[in-house]
């Protein structure tokens, strides 16, 4: 599992609740980030969990974000 924050803007829904997004500009967005760093993630599933206000992406985007406990991951 590798996080990732993108500097995507997105829709969101008010009424559902949820975010949107083509699907095809966050697959382009993760490809171009990890096709020379870890190009073997390229490709497999992927999980978007929410949003980040622009301030602290800023502050995030700065450092390696860390990875959660192995056990906390559910599959």
């Amino acid at each position: 599992m590798q996080p990732l924050i993108l500097n995507k803007v997105c829709r969101y829904c008010p009424y559902c609740d949820l975010i949107i997004a083509r699907k095809s500009e966050v697959k382009s967005l993760m490809w171009a980030t990890f096709e020379k760093t870890k190009p073997e993630i390229v490709g497999h599933e992927y999980l978007v969990l929410g949003t980040v206000e622009k301030a602290d992406w800023r502050q995030i985007s700065k450092t390696e974000l860390p990875l959660p406990p192995r056990d906390y991951i559910r599959k």
